[in-house]
């Protein structure tokens, strides 16, 4: 019954962010019998796979990203920190409310393609107490922008969205 669960979870695997890792523990875990007849045929334990697949991406996409701005930082080159502080103060209060930013770069991330902003801009929006109702209108206002050929991260953002769903922070 949850047989097609555990090829979706191969193939979601294969197209995350931070593969190698996530299937380095997706293989791990396989090995240990999570995935065993018994265990796929209770409904119940479909929330812990779910929340093991999740977890792993937010973790280290945030822990990711924070590695590499910090060697970026420390590469100590002029222009590129002025690009990161101007980007900080970007999304800071002002007359447009933080949220309203947030929504801003949400959309205009679709509209460039780029997945990772997309991620941040996300877990932002999140932050700022955004509904999942408005976040995916401005995701329908970016495709509307952007044409079809934002529905590919669209898909990813949803999907994104559904793990932060799951997982709200603390």
């Amino acid at each position: 019954m949850l047989g097609p669960l555990f090829s979706q979870i191969e193939k979601s695997a294969s197209r995350m962010l931070i593969t190698s890792k996530f299937q380095q523990y997706f293989c791990e875990v396989r090995s240990r019998g999570f995935f065993n007849k018994n265990f796929l045929s209770n409904k119940d334990n479909l929330p812990d796979l779910i929340n093991f697949a999740s977890m792993n991406t937010l973790e280290e996409f945030n822990q990711y990203r924070s590695q590499m701005n910090e060697k970026i930082l420390d590469l100590d080159n002029k222009v590129l920190k002025r690009i990161f502080s101007l980007d900080s103060l970007t999304f800071q209060e002002g007359a447009l409310n933080i949220a309203t930013k947030e929504l801003l770069g949400l959309a205009c991330s679709l509209v460039l393609r780029c997945d990772d902003c997309v991620k941040y801009h996300l877990e932002k929006c999140k932050e700022a107490g955004l509904s999942k109702e408005e976040i995916v209108e401005a995701m329908g206002i970016a495709n509307v922008i952007g044409g079809t050929i934002v529905i590919p991260h669209l898909r990813r953002a949803v999907e994104y969205l559904e793990v932060l769903e799951q997982n709200p922070a603390e």
